[in-house]
């Protein structure tokens, strides 16, 4: 599978377009007419309805004048109801629903007036005034639906009654108000998602009651269920059972029936009293539903009048509320800059970016695109598609909303900002997609941003030689896969939610500008700050007391502070946007969890240069879906926290990831059972030479990612791996079991990359490198250091146990039990092994498939030094030996030396300057000279009872002036080995009375 890829050059794009808030829209059907089959909508969704039955138009109305609007009211609709099968509605067709809710507010409104009060006495006795769900479909997919009558639903048969459903039953809520006389009068239904509440209205007055309205998503089109798959139409007047039938009329009369798609306040339903505050001679309420004035703030009055009525609300005098200046929330996956252009290899192409539900952002509004330059004249279908088994694959994609644009000379060559209908994407964590479709034998039309960072596996491209089926996405294509099958990237497609996201700093939360509170007195700033004193926190805030959320606190409080969270559990993410605070928890990470569930990110990121001072102390951290920690370009202390359960299928790390330059301490967590591309445990990306990133003293446990390095992965980064057990991870795409490396630096002014005292075992691999994969070059000197590593019981393709390239060090560890399928149970130097080196190393116990039971491409490696090790079976090189290391309970995983192990002084004492202590901790050095493998034998009755050391001295005596005085060997007869003239040194001291 191969698309066609044009480089542009590094085009830039960006979207510049401020977008402006208005009242809602509403659908509002008047009954003016007087006449016809139609009832015309004069609100904004211009949505009309189509009589069914044998209604009529009457001259008896609610009102003469509608309240809320002075607008006129001449007629109104008479249902004339027959019998229990036959009445008067109207029926208002919604393809793209505009008139679904699912979860979100909503409000329904009309007069009523009706010719029959209602008993319990049977279901005919329910007349339901609105109804919205799917043709034929059962109660248990009802949107909303409001009874005037609740017959045999409810105790009087008169009760108010809404309904609705959540997939698998239908859910009723009753109203204590009740419509007992034939007279008109005003109802209402309104719901408000932010608070859970569901207010029933009847002639001013209201009932409300706690109520959280549930989400159903829409069923997979094309099966059993097919009719069931959009929201339907609405239905006002009479309802539809599940066989389609309409049955269960309103019995009377109703007029100005209005839909509006958020929560009204009681003094903006249409019985509310007439306001005009710029005194222009036209209602607020028609100038904000028509548009002409805007309501960015959403209290219902119009701008201007805030403005005039409160100046300061406007501190900046441009002309939009402080609170307005927003920066429409994105769904987005690119840096603003695309580098290629793609076509599929078949006559048409869509393309589409996944996205998952974030920050209770459930609408969108508006989609972003680029344009190529020679595109003028096609014709791009956008579209949001439903993701309805939430699997992140299009296979089952619907059309939830579609847009036709039309390109000409005049919008090509930029963003382009498209206004489509609001829809809704469903709750947090819902999983959605946003993208095109074009017929394109000839030409590029998708732009891809090429440039890190990338999100892999959520970009998607599809081809095929006949047009696409939106609704069946995958139906014949000859190219259905990621982006990464052919480049890695992803498109420059966005979604937008322009509702009130606020860019300005407002710490004391009034809905004005900190600097203007300062610069109009009404916050004093003594120190300067540039924070109203009011926000100056002291010393010790506590989550919950002082603060309801742990973000919310983060986001509040200045640098220098501490945030003390309780036990509990704390939903959502947190972020420090460049504030050096200390975050802990008061009782420890068992019982305080921040938990990512419902969030769409990392449960805690650092941004915006987090400098040093910040900390994350003391939590579990669980269920993020970007990863549990991200850092960019910052240097906290990350330490005594659990990290697990998180996933990120969308970027690279699972548990941990941190992008440079920054120099963070991470110190004595627990990461495990984190899943990732790559680095299951911790990534480290591009981090530089005056970075001092520190992962030290860490438990790193079953760890999974799809890519490079289940348990730690460096691209490009130096650190100091020291002290941690690394255990159980699995790297399912390529390299690195344990730990993965992969560093070309030509900078010779790097430090030395480190990985020393680390218990690294039990890793598996699907192709090379068990327990770590090391490609490390730096210039003409080995600048990776691997040193008393316990590496054991690794599984891989090739290379149990390491596998190095050039620029190593391997010094003082010990390779054992691992295992290879092919080759290289124990050490592979790839690549000729350029300049790598071993020393004081034990390799025993290794096996391999086909060969290379120890080592592998050893042979072809004349540049590898191996030396003072040793080596089952053998291996030529200094001081190497071949014995039975003796282990003190290898059965039990603990490989120190037995106190008559062969490998006990055999080391070479010089390389182990900088490694003055061992895996233990203990010192090095013990007795003659420095052991072999990662574990130095403390026992000194072993050799000499601690008089002979490195030294050359007995008690303080030169030993060689003491040998020569006995008769004994010149100074160039005692080495490293033990031996003079092939004698065994203590033997020699034994017999002199030296050792014992």
């Amino acid at each position: 599978m191969k698309s066609l890829l044009l480089v542009m050059g590094s085009v830039g794009m960006f979207a510049g377009t401020a977008l402006a808030d208005t009242l809602e829209a509403s659908s509002y059907w008047r009954f003016e007419e007087a006449a016809g089959g139609t009832v015309a909508d004069s609100g904004q969704f211009g949505l009309s309805g189509v009589l069914y039955g044998s209604p009529s138009w009457v001259s008896d109305t609610a009102v003469t004048t509608v309240p809320l609007t002075d607008l006129g009211n001449g007629t109104a609709l008479e249902l004339n109801w027959q019998n229990s099968g036959s009445g008067g509605y109207f029926l208002v067709d919604d393809p793209t629903d505009f008139l679904r809710v699912a979860s979100g507010s909503f409000t329904f409104e009309a007069w009523v007036k009706l010719e029959h009060v209602s008993t319990n006495g049977g279901a005919n006795q329910r007349q339901w005034l609105c109804q919205k769900k799917p043709d034929n479909g059962p109660g248990e997919r009802l949107d909303y639906a409001l009874l005037v009558q609740a017959g045999d639903l409810g105790s009087s048969g008169n009760e108010l009654l809404f309904q609705c459903g959540d997939g698998t039953s239908t859910l009723s809520v009753m109203s204590a108000l009740e419509i007992t006389d034939l007279d008109w009068h005003f109802v209402s239904i309104a719901y408000d998602s932010s608070t859970g509440s569901l207010r029933f209205g009847l002639d001013g007055v209201y009932d409300t009651q706690s109520f959280t309205k549930p989400y159903w998503p829409p069923l997979t089109e094309g099966g059993a269920d097919d009719e069931l798959y959009d929201g339907g139409p609405l239905r006002v007047g009479g309802h539809e059972n599940a066989s389609g039938a309409a049955n269960q009329f309103v019995r009377g009369r109703i007029d100005e029936v209005r839909f509006t798609r958020i929560f009204l306040p009681t003094n903006m339903l249409l019985d509310g009293p007439m306001q005009d505050c710029n005194q222009n001679g036209t209602a607020d309420a028609l100038e904000l539903s028509a548009g002409t004035s805007s309501d960015c703030d959403q209290n219902f009055i119009p701008d201007d009048c805030d403005s005039a009525e409160n100046p300061s609300r406007d501190c900046n005098g441009d002309g939009v509320l402080d609170l307005c200046q927003i920066d429409p929330y994105a769904y987005s996956l690119d840096d603003g800059t695309g580098e290629a252009r793609v076509r599929s290899d078949g006559t048409h192409t869509a393309w589409l970016n996944r996205y998952v539900v974030a920050n209770d952002v459930t609408t969108i509004t508006h989609l972003e695109l680029p344009i190529a330059p020679d595109q003028a004249g096609n014709t791009h279908f956008l579209y949001v598609w439903s993701d309805p088994d939430g699997d992140g694959n299009p296979t089952d994609a619907q059309v939830l909303v579609e847009y036709e644009l039309f390109l000409t000379e005049g919008n090509i060559d930029q963003f382009l900002l498209i206004d489509i209908p609001d829809v809704e994407i469903g709750p947090n964590g819902t999983s959605f997609f946003i993208g095109a479709m074009v017929e394109t034998p000839d030409t590029f039309p998708a732009i891809e941003d090429i440039t890190a960072p990338h999100f892999g596996g959520q970009s998607w491209i599809i081809g095929k030689n006949s047009a696409i089926d939106p609704n069946n996405l995958s139906d014949g294509a000859i190219e259905f896969a990621t982006t990464e099958s052919f480049l890695t990237g992803n498109w420059l497609m966005r979604g937008l939610n322009d509702l009130n996201v606020v860019i300005f700093q407002d710490c004391n939360y009034n809905g004005v500008a900190d600097e203007c509170d300062i610069s109009s007195g009404d916050s004093q700033d003594e120190d300067g700050n540039e924070f109203p004193d009011e926000c100056d926190y002291e010393d010790t805030y506590y989550v919950p007391d002082d603060f309801e959320s742990v973000d919310r606190a983060l986001r509040t409080i200045p640098s220098g502070s501490e945030i003390v969270v309780r036990p509990g559990t704390y939903f959502g993410t947190n972020y420090f946007f460049g504030k050096e605070i200390v975050l802990r928890s008061e009782a420890g990470a068992d019982v305080t969890i921040l938990d990512g569930t419902g969030g769409d990110g990392p449960v805690v990121a650092f941004l915006d240069q987090t400098g040093p001072g910040a900390m994350l102390d003391g939590f579990t951290i669980r269920n993020g879906t970007l990863g549990g920690v991200f850092l960019d370009e910052s240097s906290p202390t990350i330490q005594n926290n659990i990290i697990e359960f998180n996933t990120n299928s969308a970027r690279y790390a699972g548990g941990i990831e941190v992008n440079g330059p920054s120099s963070p301490q991470i110190v004595a967590n627990t990461i495990r059972d984190n899943i990732g591309n790559s680095g299951g445990g911790i990534l480290l990306n591009g981090l530089g030479p005056n970075d001092q990133a520190r992962i030290f003293d860490n438990t790193i446990l079953r760890n999974t990612v799809d890519g490079h390095g289940g348990g730690i992965a460096l691209y490009g980064s130096i650190a100091n791996i020291e002290d941690n057990v690394i255990d159980g991870n699995y790297a399912g795409g390529d390299s690195g079991g344990g730990i993965f490396v992969f560093n070309f630096i030509s900078d010779q002014g790097y430090p030395q990359l480190l990985i020393h005292r680390n218990v690294i075992r039990n890793n598996e691999v699907t192709d090379d490198g068990g327990g770590i994969f090391l490609v490390h070059e730096t210039g003409s000197d080995p600048n990776a250091r691997i040193t008393n590593c316990l590496i054991e019981g690794n599984i891989a393709d090739v290379a149990g146990g390491i596998t190095v390239r050039p620029g190593c060090e391997l010094t003082n560890n010990t390779f054992v039990n691992n295992y290879a399928v092919r080759y290289g149970g124990g050490v592979h130097f790839d690549n000729g092994g350029e300049l790598a080196e071993m020393t004081n190393c034990i390799v025993v116990g290794n096996t391999a498939g086909l060969e290379g039971q120890n080592f592998y491409g050893f042979d072809a490696s004349p540049a590898v030094s191996i030396s003072y090790s040793c080596v089952e079976g053998g291996i030529a090189g200094t001081g190497n030996i071949d014995a039975d290391p003796s282990f003190v309970d290898p059965s039990t995983g603990d490989f120190r030396l037995a106190n008559d192990s062969a490998c006990i002084d055999m080391g070479l004492d010089a390389i182990v300057e900088i490694d003055a202590v061992d895996l233990d901790g203990n010192e090095r050095i013990v007795g003659v000279a420095v052991d072999m493998g990662s574990y130095e034998n403390q026992d000194a009755g072993n050799t000499c009872p601690g008089d002979l050391d490195g030294s050359g001295s007995v008690d303080g005596a030169d030993l060689t002036l003491l040998l020569g005085g006995w008769g004994g060997a010149g100074n160039g007869d005692l080495d490293g080995s033990g031996t003079i003239d092939g004698a065994d040194l203590t033997v020699l001291l034994g017999s002199w009375g030296l050792c014992e």
